[in-house]
Parts: C-alpha cells; structure tokens; sequence
C-alpha cells in the first residue's frame, strides 16, 4: 500500500479539520485513527502527535499554520562576515571569531568597510558554527566546487521500518545485509561501476556482482541473478540508509521479502557487511587495476576465498561455508579433541622430566 499524494492528504486535512475540532473526546479518537490509518503516519516517527498537530491547527489550504521566522543574520552580515574573512586570507571561522573586534576596527579606520551598529552586534554575535554555515558557499567557490544541497526525502523511505543490528535475533541463513560500493577513486565525477554486495547475518556468506550505473532497476536484475547464485533462499534484505528506491521496494513486496533499512550515520547497524568491506580493501585496493573485467576477477577471487578458506573470528574461527553447510560442531569438537590430547601429553612429558 502506498502513502496517499499531498494534494490528497491536504484536502482530507480541509474535510476533517473542522469535524475534528468541533467534536467531543471519544469522537475525536476515532477520527484521529481513521486519519492516521488513511494517511499511512503510523510509519513515521511523529505519527499520531503529528496528526494531532495538523488537525488542531490546520489553516484554509490543509497545512499547519507556522509563525514567520525571523531572519538574524541577513545578507548584510553574511556580505560584512564575507569582507572580513577575505582580509583575514580566509582562514577557518574558530580562528576567525576572536580576530573580528579588531579587523572590524582596523577595516574601519581604513575605509575598507562600513557596517552600522545593528550589523556589527550581529557579526560579533555569531558563532563559529554560524560563521561557517554563512561562508559556505564562497568557501567552497573559492575550491573550486559547488556545496551539495540535500535534495528532499524520498516518500519511499518511510514506509521502509529502521532495523538495528539487535534486532536481528539469531537469523537464518537468508536474511542479509545489502550495500553498494563505488569504484570511482578519489572523484565522483563522470561515471563508474559500482559493486552491489549482499552479506549474510547467520553465516557471513558474502555475494557481489557488479552493474554499470546506480539504478534501481539494473539493482533489481543484480539481485534477481544472485538469488540463482546463493546457496540459500533469499529471506529479509536490509538495505541500510543510503539506497531506497521505489523498484527494489515492489520488488521485494512482490515476492514477499522482509526489508527494511539500517539508522542513518551508524554504519554498525550493518556490521557484517562493513565488516567485509574493510577486509576486502585491505587486499584488493592495494593493486592497480587498469580495466574492470580485472576489477571483477579480483572481488569474485577474493568473495570465494572469503566465504571457503577465510577463517572468522566472528564465527569461532571457521569459514562461513562451515557454517552454512552444517560443519562447524564437528570442525570446534575435532579442535576441542586435539586441545586435550594435547595438554594431556605435554602434563605427561612435565611428569617424566620433574
């Protein structure tokens, strides 16, 4: 089920508000669950207070009435902050805040700049975090790029539920963490390939395959071929925060897939997946590679000796392929043998020598 068009969540705000307002306690209960079911805001983090908020004070065109904020520092401090992070050869805004009293004076005396005394309050009021967000964009026009502007969120990405690693609770094989990697170096610019790699949470069996742009329908067909190529069926796919596309979410609806996405800016939610990418830097980013068919053969070499001969840590130091097909209680019984065999020939060797 899809979340409902604004123009459609604003007209029902129009059709509800005023009943909702005018109605008693009970009445006002059901309105509110029939409102938040209809709108889908059970998904979102402020759900029912939210819809609360909207309904109480909702204006003529259905959105919630916001007193105007008023602008402190205007672009006559950002233009003042401008000439005086010039004259001081641009250096950082920590630094730059203790020196403004005396550039604004000596700027002054030799008639570089001219600000009145409401302006100079606020310059000499703003903090370095302040300072750095007004200088922004000339700081990054002076390197020579441009800021990226966060674009707006996709509607997509709450009706997808926020998973932990706890929240895992000892998972069969199957439920897995997905990530995509860039193969860009040290620039984004122009395009790349990117590696699309599914881990498992149960065994760290690791998957990749490569596509050509990041798109969501060529990530689909990227899935579609390892699902023939695991060992396992396919049961849950955490995606985590970076990469919620419409595609993948029919796609997984379609066939009945558990998805859900890790926090944003805590990369440990998707531990065994970070995991293999730290392993997997360390030995293959130390070669050059001057074609991606290269490229690919290195990641599918390193893939098999990761899954079949790499011993894990995490997993009492066998392989996962030990663990997927059931070998790992013989291979720990076996060491567990040998461990006391051991420490009971070398107590007889102590004996015979004392």
């Amino acid at each position: 089920m899809e979340t409902i068009s604004g123009d459609a969540r604003r007209e029902l705000v129009r059709a509800v508000g005023d009943r909702y307002r005018a109605s008693g306690r009970d009445e006002k209960q059901r309105i509110l669950d029939e409102f938040v079911a209809v709108t889908r805001w059970h998904r979102k983090r402020w759900h029912r207070k939210h819809a609360i908020r909207v309904l109480n004070v909702a204006g003529a065109d259905g959105e919630p009435r916001r007193n105007p904020r008023v602008r402190v520092y205007d672009d006559a401090v950002r233009q003042a902050l401008l000439t005086l992070w010039e004259a001081s050869d641009r250096i950082c805004a920590k630094r730059l805040r203790p020196l403004l009293p005396v550039l604004i004076t000596a700027l002054e005396r030799h008639g570089h700049l001219r600000i009145d005394e409401g302006v100079r309050a606020r310059v000499l009021g703003a903090s370095a975090a302040t300072i750095d967000r007004l200088l922004a964009e000339p700081r990054a026009a002076a390197r020579g790029r441009v800021p990226r502007r966060a674009g707006a969120r996709p509607s997509i990405r709450h009706g997808v539920a926020v998973r932990t690693f706890a929240d895992w609770k000892d998972p069969v094989p199957g439920s897995m963490e997905a990530d995509l990697v860039a193969h860009c170096g040290n620039t984004v610019e122009g395009s790349f390939v990117h590696t699309l790699v599914l881990t498992d949470v149960a065994t760290t069996w690791t998957e990749c395959v490569s596509i050509v742009v990041r798109e969501g329908t060529l990530i689909v067909e990227a899935l579609d071929r390892l699902r023939d190529t695991m060992p396992f069926p396919l049961r849950a796919l955490d995606t985590g925060p970076a990469y919620v596309a419409k595609a993948l979410v029919r796609y997984l609806e379609t066939h009945g897939l558990t998805h859900t996405r890790g926090a944003p800016y805590h990369p440990m939610t998707q531990g065994k997946i970070e995991r293999y990418h730290r392993s997997m830097k360390n030995v293959v980013k130390l070669e050059q590679y001057y074609s991606p068919w290269e490229l690919e053969r290195a990641i599918a070499r390193f893939v098999e000796h990761y899954n079949e001969r790499r011993l894990h840590e995490s997993l009492q130091n066998v392989t996962p392929a030990d663990v997927y097909y059931g070998r790992r209680p013989a291979i720990l019984s076996r060491r567990e043998r040998i461990k006391r065999e051991t420490l009971a020939r070398r107590k007889r060797m102590n004996q015979r020598a004392a």
